[in-house]
């Protein structure tokens, strides 16, 4: 067993935001440690198809006594660091002065961690092989795909100058700018995790929550983070990314899967 304690797991900063399946600050009370686990269980390491979502996933695998047996459930949990620099100027306008924010350089660190949660009837060396770890597996897939994390960066690339009025002689705050940005930030973080959230469901409802085989994965895997998605969604910013969807290198990101067989 690989006890796995993550009581001091969350890294507190200037600027950590978000709450994908559930609070960031909840990741521990999710996981049973006495049965908490990344690569190995009972001795039986993972499967190679699962080991390269396990890494970048960050990925815990627990197994709980409130669980039915044919119950699971991923949970996923941003963090996500920010900077930025921006340019300002002021202007005068029939009296009434204004100031023009415009951001700049604004770069993103985020970090993906991922909680399985198993019913503790499945906890034995077999488990790797159940059907119902395999499609939680699949949901850790969904929020490692490439292409939510463009949307974001894209989104936060190009954030819009905004404007404000001071008084005259009012010289406005680093504060003052910065709010908006990072309220601007913030607002499309959210929008990329509603997506994120939606594509959960998407999965749970072709496979009846692992129930039933995907016919085509390739093909469904794929049109997750698609134009078509982010409309049936309802996308916040569907504007704003649709030249990036439309973008060579946009198409050329891979979507993440489970690979057949170990």
């Amino acid at each position: 067993m690989f006890r796995f304690p993550l009581t001091n797991a969350i890294i507190a900063a200037c600027l950590v935001f978000g709450a994908p399946t559930a609070r960031a600050d909840d990741l521990d009370s999710l996981i049973n440690l006495e049965l908490a686990f990344r690569d190995t269980i009972l001795q039986t390491p993972a499967p190679k198809r699962f080991q390269q979502l396990i890494r970048d996933g960050e990925t815990t695998i627990t197994f709980v006594d409130d669980f039915s047996d044919s119950v699971g459930k991923t949970d996923f949990f941003l963090n996500l660091d920010w900077s930025f620099k921006y340019r300002y100027k002021t202007q005068t306008t029939d009296s009434v002065t204004s100031v023009l924010v415009t951001p700049e350089n604004v770069k993103l660190q985020p970090r993906v961690r991922h909680v399985i949660r198993m019913p503790v009837a499945l906890y034995n060396a077999q488990v790797w092989e159940s059907h119902l770890l395999a499609h939680e597996f699949d949901h850790v897939a969904i929020s490692l795909d490439p292409r939510p994390r463009a949307l974001l960066v894209h989104l936060c690339g190009n954030l819009p100058t905004y404007q404000f009025p001071i008084n005259g002689s009012e010289k406005p705050s680093d504060q003052q700018m910065r709010e908006r940005i990072n309220n601007d930030i913030k607002s499309r973080e959210s929008a990329v995790l509603d997506l994120l959230r939606a594509n959960y469901v998407a999965l749970d409802k072709v496979s009846k929550h692992g129930g039933v085989a995907i016919q085509d994965r390739r093909a469904f895997f794929a049109s997750l983070y698609s134009r078509s998605n982010l409309e049936a969604t309802k996308f916040a910013y569907l504007r704003e990314v649709a030249s990036l969807l439309e973008s060579d290198q946009y198409r050329d990101l891979r979507p993440r899967q489970v690979p057949k067989g170990r």
